[in-house]
């Protein structure tokens, strides 16, 4: 069995011929590649890696040999669990080939935790370097982040400068207006959803395909339906001001590339970068108010199947009576 990643300078087929030579001259037999492609080694929910894994553990697998141990991992806590536990209880060979490693052979099978150990030095000090780089750049006020704020477009001559998208403008105007109006966020959202307005991932996904990377990932079911959520994320963005604000998640963990939200000392701003869609009295206005509105003072919410059928029989100017 041979395992293999992408490296920085070698080709998936250049590896799986190197792994494949190695075993045909040394005799393995029934050979077969488990290959996770562009992923990174600190992360072991790999989908070639686990597949590998559970082969291990219903003992289908006599030998695991990779090109060098940094693409087996670069935790060096589980690689050891791997290598010195479970290969060892489940009588599996394991080879690094150059790093001169075979777990048959005890000299050479004594320096891996020290590699093991090198390797994830080098992937938390790439990591570090990373993020300071785009600190560096945040800092000079360049994003670096693909996403455009709904509402906005990137100057196809000037990918760092936002212009306003006038359709979707309107909708971020409505939606502060709705606010100001002391309506919630759910009505919000359930009038847009009504006036099958298209969420922003669908419309970036029509108008600006080349800076949407989530609705084709996760697939719309419905292109028109809007969330409390979505809404929420609209009303709390400063760039309609146009300001332009960085940082905003921070890695906490390199190896499951866990994020959290930057506290607001910890954002970079940059004031009156491109041109407003809200003016600031409004944006703070809607700021005060969401902390003390949760429904319309005509109709209430409208999240509920009848208080929605009420919500709209009431606009019609209808009168409700019981019978």
């Amino acid at each position: 069995m041979m395992m293999n990643f992408k490296g920085e300078s070698n080709s998936i087929i250049n590896q799986k011929e190197l792994l494949e030579s190695y075993a045909k001259r040394n005799g393995f037999l029934n050979i077969c590649h488990y290959t996770d492609d562009g992923v990174s080694g600190t992360t072991f929910e790999r989908e070639g890696f686990q597949k590998m894994i559970k082969a291990v553990e219903e003992d289908k697998i006599s030998t695991v040999i990779v090109k060098d141990m940094s693409r087996f991992g670069r935790d060096y806590l589980k690689v050891g669990f791997y290598t010195e536990i479970l290969f060892k209880e489940k009588g599996v060979k394991f080879i690094a080939i150059n790093n001169g490693i075979d777990s048959n052979n005890k000299a050479e099978s004594d320096f891996t935790p020290f590699l093991n150990i090198m390797n994830e030095w080098y992937a938390r000090d790439t990591s570090r370097k990373i993020q300071s780089i785009f600190r560096a750049r945040m800092e000079q006020g360049k994003r670096v982040s693909p996403s455009v704020p709904y509402g906005y477009y990137r100057n196809p001559n000037n990918k760092q400068q936002l212009l306003v998208d006038k359709e979707s403008a309107k909708v971020v105007k409505r939606i502060y207006s709705f606010v100001i109006e002391e309506y919630g966020v759910t009505q919000i959202a359930d009038i847009l959803t009504k006036d099958k307005v298209l969420i922003p991932s669908a419309y970036a996904d029509i108008h600006y395909p080349e800076n949407n990377h989530s609705s084709k990932k996760r697939g719309l079911e419905d292109p028109t339906f809007w969330t409390p959520t979505t809404v929420g994320y609209i009303l709390e963005k400063q760039e309609y001001m146009g300001h332009t604000v960085l940082g905003k998640t921070i890695c906490v963990d390199y190896k499951t590339k866990k994020r959290r939200k930057a506290k607001d000392d910890e954002l970079i701003i940059f004031k009156n970068t491109h041109e407003a869609i809200i003016d600031e009295e409004t944006w703070n206005n809607a700021q005060r108010l969401r902390k003390t509105v949760r429904r319309s003072p005509k109709y209430g919410t409208t999240s509920h199947p009848f208080r929605r059928w009420l919500f709209e029989f009431g606009k019609m100017g209808r009168k409700i009576c019981k019978s």
